[in-house]
């Protein structure tokens, strides 16, 4: 599915010109789509013959109950739900295990975020609380998405011609933005090693974007952050 998400996303339009070459990606897609729409009618069968509604309420059964109330439609339960599945799952996990890795490499870095993990929060629970005073761990969290980014892109399309560093660019299209490159600009003082040193001042959003940005930002790019540090 992955490879039809790519092909599907960075093609250009002659490709979709030419039947055989994209049916099997479009045969992938909706497998998935199908997949998925399954998924929802079992979830949907299961909230009907519960006894007591309150523990099975999550955020697929919030989505089926405003289809029923006709805020969303059957299309937009299917989309949110795929999107769960690919979107937050996958990118959240592989950033954590990237993390993991950067932290074995690094044993000085580990020694500072302990030290401040047991300042701030000695031997008991992490509290929502806690949160804004991890302050090492969260420049850690940064240094390692701007190190290793799990989206190296991201995708807009012009809605009207325009001129961009001198280029003329015409309405419709397709720009991507190179989030791994930007990420290395001589902004950072040691823009090509991991370092905590490229966070210890303000990083303004133009060289750093980890969520993307604009109203097609990540919308999971806040608790994502709490689940990290979590």
């Amino acid at each position: 599915y992955f490879d039809a998400w790519q092909a599907l996303l960075l093609k250009p339009d002659i490709f979709f010109k030419i039947s055989w070459l994209c049916k099997k990606y479009e045969e992938a897609a909706k497998d998935l789509k199908g997949a998925m729409e399954i998924l929802i009618e079992q979830k949907r069968q299961k909230l009907s013959t519960v006894e007591k509604l309150d523990e099975h309420m999550d955020f697929a059964s919030q989505l089926i109950f405003a289809q029923n109330r006709g805020d969303l439609t059957a299309e937009n339960v299917n989309q949110c739900v795929l999107e769960m599945m690919i979107a937050a799952p996958d990118t959240l996990s592989v950033t954590l295990f990237i993390m993991l890795i950067l932290i074995a490499e690094h044993p000085t870095v580990e020694e500072k975020m302990m030290r401040e993990i047991e300042t701030v929060m000695g031997d008991r629970d992490v509290q929502s609380d806690d949160m804004p005073n991890l302050k090492i761990v969260e420049n850690f969290i940064y240094e390692s998405m701007r190190y290793q980014p799990v989206v190296d892109l991201i995708m807009r399309k012009a809605l009207q011609d325009d001129v961009i560093d001198g280029y003329p660019v015409k309405k419709g299209t397709n720009i991507i933005l190179n989030i791994g490159r930007m990420h290395k600009l001589e902004f950072f003082p040691k823009p090509n090693e991991f370092s905590l040193e490229n966070f210890e001042k303000n990083v303004p959003s133009r060289y750093f974007q980890p969520f993307g940005f604009g109203p097609r930002g990540c919308v999971g790019k806040f608790i994502a952050m709490v689940m990290m540090k979590a």
